[in-house]
């Protein structure tokens, strides 16, 4: 007669806020269980470190992600496995820029997470529009926003710099064609 003498159970788990993988063993052995926990030491998901080579705040795209170094994260305020990042298009004087922020920042739900690994999915027509500047792009404070970058792309001319729009005092502001409203307008007895 043949009897199982031993089963072993291994389960692993993984904490996405820290990339830590633990392992759960269970041995079945005489109608006992005898459990044991250990810690492993990495994970494939998280032996991928963040790039802190370079101080420059920098964006890697690829075909359907990027990646941001340890310097663009810190700048963007953003924290992996938990922030949403968005680009959008925005008119900065007479310029069309792309910039960047965190969905926070932006004061929208749009955007995509922010991977432990740095990588934020970007695909479709919004990685082909800005492929068209490059595959490399500098993070360059917005200048009228806190927390937003201009992309500058490794593809993009040497154009004059983005300068802040002016601010415009109301006073200045010309009323053309302005209508007097009085009580009588808000009258809707008949």
């Amino acid at each position: 007669m043949i009897k199982v003498h031993k089963v072993t159970v291994t389960t692993e788990y993984l904490d996405e806020s820290t990339g830590e993988l633990f392992t759960d063993t269970r041995e079945f052995l005489d109608d006992s269980i005898k459990a044991t926990k250990k810690k492993s030491s990495s994970s494939k998901s998280s032996s991928a470190k963040i790039d802190d080579s370079n101080p420059d705040p920098i964006l890697t795209l690829e075909d359907n992600k990027y990646i941001l170094n340890a310097a663009a994260i810190e700048a963007l305020g953003v924290t992996p496995g938990e922030s949403t990042i968005d680009i959008k298009n925005q008119k900065i004087g007479t310029k069309k820029v792309k910039v960047i922020g965190s969905s926070d920042t932006f004061g929208t739900k749009a955007g995509n997470k922010l991977t432990l690994k740095g990588t934020v999915s970007f695909r479709g027509k919004s990685n082909e529009e800005l492929s068209q500047f490059g595959s490399v792009f500098k993070l360059e404070p917005h200048p009228n926003v806190v927390g937003l970058f201009v992309l500058k792309g490794d593809n993009q001319d040497e154009e004059e710099e983005i300068v802040p729009e002016e601010e415009t005092n109301i006073e200045d502001i010309e009323i053309e064609d302005a209508i007097e409203i009085s009580e009588d307008d808000f009258d809707f007895t008949f």
